[in-house]
């Protein structure tokens, strides 16, 4: 009998003592998790809740779980009633919003992105200015398809922050979805005046759109500035590693 074995028996015999301690029934879900007894962990986690919905790790735990075996809408649900238990100012919308894109990156289902821009539009509701919140909405509506509305979102993160590249590569990669080449190339090019170095597959982006449109000397001359850039880039930050 290893060491986890071992607290979960004395967790049960904690339990029979008395059954309506929070933390013995969220301490058991916890060890029966990490021994991969996912559904018998799920079992303490509505225990634990039964005492006190109020708690915000016991959601978290459950959500995990959830996610782990693939059971995506639970997960949501569980998340969902974790966040209502935190402050909701237009930052922490906007972290909720981030940490589901995290999940989507994680588990590659389009469901997380959909509560992602849920709660990034409670954080613009709440603060219109939050430049985050517009720039992660962007990233979130383009993975989804969801072009023109990409290209609203980076219309503002422009109109706040006109400096920035991630706007304009942002509404280029949509333009360029949606066949709108001249316009793509602008804001492509955009970035690139912006910072030469910070988005590299601008410069083969416009190249890709520039074939396409049979512009063999806008490749040519695109081509050239990428390499300037690269090699620019080598010599000047030589010791960290290349950008994509």
């Amino acid at each position: 009998m290893d060491e986890a074995d071992e607290a979960i028996k004395c967790y049960n015999e904690a339990i029979k003592l008395n059954p309506n301690y929070f933390y013995t029934w969220f301490n058991k879900g916890c060890v029966l998790a990490q021994k991969s007894l996912f559904f018998e962990a799920i079992e303490c986690f509505d225990e634990a809740i039964k005492l006190n919905p109020n708690n915000y790790d016991v959601w978290v735990k459950k959500g995990g779980i959830f996610e782990h075996i693939g059971f995506h809408e639970e997960a949501i649900e569980c998340f969902e009633e974790a966040f209502k238990l935190k402050p909701s100012g237009s930052d922490d919308w906007c972290d909720r919003g981030i940490e589901f894109i995290g999940k989507f990156v994680s588990n590659d289902e389009i469901k997380y992105l959909e509560k992602s821009t849920d709660f990034l539009n409670e954080a613009i509701k709440l603060n219109p200015n939050n430049y985050e919140a517009w720039y992660q909405k962007a990233y979130a509506l383009e993975e989804r398809g969801l072009y023109d509305a990409t290209i609203i979102c980076c219309n503002e993160i422009i109109k706040l922050n006109p400096n920035d590249t991630r706007g304009y590569f942002h509404r280029a990669n949509a333009r360029q979805n949606l066949k709108d080449y001249v316009g793509a190339i602008e804001d492509y090019s955009k970035s690139i005046e912006i910072d030469p170095y910070d988005y590299f597959i601008a410069y083969d982006n416009c190249i890709e759109i520039y074939e396409i449109i049979r512009n063999d000397e806008g490749a040519k001359e695109m081509k050239k500035k990428k390499e300037i850039a690269e090699e620019e880039y080598e010599e000047k930050y030589k010791d960290l590693p290349f950008p994509f």
